[in-house]
C-alpha cells in the first residue's frame, strides 16, 4: 500500500519558502520573476525526482507528467506556486508539493495503473502581478487569447506579453496552451482552507463540495482636492469621504444577501494622499464571491448601482467596471464521494464543505470532473506571513489525496 512521506513533503515546503522572502515579511513571489522561475526550478527537480518528464506549456505552466503504457484520459492534480504580496508559504504550494509527493508514493509502492498522471503547478493564479487571476488554468481551457495578454499591466507599467517575453515564452502561442476535449479523467486539487471552519471545528480534513465564483470591480472616483483648512465642509467634492460611504454599502449590500455572500474593498488609493488635502481622486478595487452564481450578479448590480447613487448625490465622477469574473461551480457527486471516501480511510475527521476562495480547480471544473481537499488555516490565517498548517494535517490531506488518486487510477477505463 502507497503511503506518503510526510518528512519530504514538510522538508520541500520549507525549502520553497526560501524563495521570494520580501524584506518587509513574508513572501512575495510573483509570476514570471527570477524568484518564481528560481521557485520553478526546484519544483522541475522534485517532478523529476518522482519519475515525471517535465515541460512549461505556453501559458507557463509547470507541469510534470508520469506516462502509461496505454493512451488514456489523464488523471491529474495541482495547484500554484505564485503567492500575494507578503504571503505565507502553504497557500498553493502545499498542493502542488503533496500531488509530486503522491507520484513519488505511487512509484515507490510499484503500483500499476493504466492512466497517465500530469502535476501542473499553474501559473498566475494570485493575480498579484497583472491584476488578472487564475491566467494558466484560464488558458488551458482556452479562455485566453493572446490580445489579452498586450492590455494587463504589472505595477511597473510592463504588460503579460512583456512578462513571457523576459524569460523566453511567445506571447502570440498562447492559445497552444488550450487542452482537447476530453484530455482528463478527473483534476484533484489539495489546497489549505484560508478560513477557520476546520481549525474551530478541530477536523484534519475538508471535503469540498461548491467552490465560490466571484466578481471584481475596478471603480475611480474624481472629486476635487483642495485645502484641508481652506476649504469649507459644504463646499468640498471629498472622493475619499465618498468612497467611504460606497464601502459602508458594500458592506450592507453583502449583509443583506445572506450568510454565504460576501463582498471586500480590499484596495484604496487616496491622490494625493497627503493629511493637508481633501482628497480629489481615489481607486478603489471590490470582491464579490458566493457560490450561486446568481447570487454574485446580484450583489454586483447593487454595489454598481448604489456607486453611481453616491456620486451623483455627493457630485462626484464615478466610473466603475468589472475586471474579471468567475463563476461559481459545484463539485460532481461522483468526486466528493470518492474524496470522502478517501478521507474516511485515514480515520482523521472531515467535514463537507464549501470554498469561499476561488482556486485553478473553478476553471478545471469547466473541462473535467474536479475534486478538492481542504487542509486546516491556523486561526484562520492566509495571505499573511502568520499563514500557518501544521505538519499533521498536511500529511493527513496528503494522505487522502493518495488514496483518491489510487481509487482513480484502478476505476476500469472505458
Amino acid at each position: 500500500m502507497a503511503q506518503i512521506n510526510s518528512e519530504r513533503i514538510w522538508q520541500r515546503l520549507n525549502t520553497l519558502a526560501e524563495i521570494g522572502c520580501d524584506p518587509s515579511g513574508g513572501l512575495s513571489r510573483f509570476s514570471f520573476t527570477k524568484d518564481y522561475f528560481q521557485a520553478c526550478e526546484l519544483v522541475q527537480e522534485w517532478m523529476q525526482e518522482a519519475g515525471m518528464t517535465v515541460s512549461f506549456d505556453a501559458a507557463g505552466n509547470l507541469i510534470g507528467r508520469k506516462d502509461s503504457v496505454k493512451h488514456l484520459p489523464v488523471v491529474a492534480m495541482g495547484s500554484h506556486i505564485d503567492t500575494v504580496k507578503n504571503g505565507g508559504m502553504f497557500d498553493g504550494c502545499v498542493g502542488v508539493v503533496s500531488a509530486i509527493e503522491v507520484v513519488q508514493a505511487l512509484n515507490e509502492s510499484g503500483l500499476n495503473y493504466d492512466y497517465p498522471i500530469e502535476v501542473i503547478a499553474f501559473s498566475e493564479e494570485e493575480g498579484s502581478r497583472f491584476g488578472t487571476g487564475l491566467l494558466g488554468s484560464r488558458a488551458l481551457v482556452g479562455e485566453i487569447d493572446s490580445s489579452f495578454l498586450f492590455h494587463k499591466r504589472d505595477a511597473e507599467g510592463k504588460t503579460i506579453a512583456e512578462g513571457f517575453r523576459s524569460v523566453g515564452m511567445d506571447p502570440e502561442r498562447i492559445s497552444e496552451a488550450k487542452k482537447p476535449s476530453g484530455y482528463y479523467r478527473a483534476y484533484l486539487e489539495m489546497h489549505v482552507e484560508q478560513g477557520n471552519v476546520l481549525d474551530t471545528h478541530e477536523e484534519s480534513i475538508g471535503i469540498v463540495e461548491g467552490i465560490a465564483g466571484y466578481s471584481w470591480l475596478k471603480a475611480t472616483l474624481s472629486g476635487r482636492a483642495g485645502h484641508a483648512g481652506a476649504t469649507p465642509m459644504l463646499l468640498r467634492k471629498d472622493a475619499l469621504a465618498a468612497a467611504a460611504e460606497i464601502i459602508l454599502q458594500t458592506e450592507n449590500i453583502a449583509l443583506d444577501m445572506g450568510d454565504r455572500t460576501v463582498a471586500t474593498v480590499g484596495k484604496i488609493l487616496a491622490h494625493p494622499n497627503s493629511i493637508n488635502v481633501v482628497p480629489g481622486s481615489v481607486d478603489l478595487a471590490f470582491d464579490i464571491r458566493d457560490v450561486d452564481n446568481q447570487r454574485v450578479i446580484h450583489a454586483t448590480d447593487a454595489i454598481m448601482s448604489s456607486f453611481a447613487q453616491i456620486c451623483k448625490k455627493r457630485k462626484i465622477e464615478g466610473t466603475i467596471q468589472e475586471s474579471l469574473r468567475t463563476d461559481g461551480v459545484h463539485l460532481p457527486k461522483r468526486m466528493t464521494e470518492l474524496v470522502e471516501r478517501a478521507a474516511s480511510k485515514t480515520g482523521k475527521p472531515y467535514r463537507k464543505m464549501i470554498s469561499g476562495a476561488a482556486h485553478d480547480a473553478n476553471i478545471m471544473a469547466k473541462i473535467t470532473d474536479v475534486g478538492m481537499i481542504f487542509a486546516p488555516s491556523q486561526n484562520g490565517i492566509s495571505h499573511s506571513p502568520d499563514e500557518w498548517t501544521d505538519k499533521r494535517h498536511i500529511s493527513d490531506c496528503s494522505q487522502a489525496l493518495l488514496y483518491a488518486v489510487e481509487y482513480l487510477l484502478q476505476e476500469p477505463s472505458t
